[in-house]
């Protein structure tokens, strides 16, 4: 979510650094997809390509957080010497060994596969700075999700995330590359 960024936008731009924050589809203002398989890494990734490509951005770093590190580390997986450079905060190259586990469950899929999708739902994401004081895990947070882009969406995108393990493509990223992990 671009609000998430704004005090870092404006330090950057009081540099002179010009800044790009968006929205992922199906977060903030962005649209939501009819359909959830639009909703994957590698779709995210290219939807940043794209607008770095209507834009006409030549030479850019990518700074992420979290989920974004995935898309972030697909996107160079994607278009590997497009970026100068990348940021990833509060990183991972795989997915946590138990969501591999729950997804594998034939019927935690099952009751996904035929979960409605309802986009008579809440518009727009609240402005992400209400979170700041939660985790990615945060129940009011995981809500806010699911009540912009349902239940079905957000369990889908997980899913996808439960299969992500780019540990051995991590190593070989050429570009300079600084990963922030940990609590402080």
């Amino acid at each position: 979510n671009f609000s998430s960024w704004k005090k870092e936008t404006a330090f950057f731009n009081k540099l002179g650094y010009s800044t790009v924050a968006l929205d992922l589809r199906g977060h903030g203002y962005s649209d939501r997809c009819e359909s959830y398989h639009s909703y994957s890494l590698k779709i995210f990734a290219k939807d940043i390509y794209e607008i770095i490509k209507k834009e006409k951005i030549k030479k850019f770093l990518i700074v992420s957080h979290s989920f974004g590190c995935a898309i972030t580390i697909t996107f160079s997986k994607l278009y590997p010497n497009l970026a100068y450079g990348y940021v990833l905060i509060g990183s991972t190259y795989e997915a946590p060994p138990k969501l591999k586990l729950f997804f594998k469950n034939k019927y935690i899929n099952s009751f996904i596969r035929n979960l409605p999708i309802n986009f008579k739902l809440s518009r727009y994401h609240p402005d992400n700075n209400y979170f700041n004081w939660t985790g990615d895990l945060n129940l009011i947070r995981i809500g806010s999700d699911i009540k912009y882009t349902s239940l079905k969406v957000w369990l889908y995108t997980i899913k996808i995330f439960s299969k992500y393990n780019e540990k051995n493509y991590v190593r070989k990223i050429k570009q300079p590359a600084l990963i922030i992990h940990g609590e402080k």
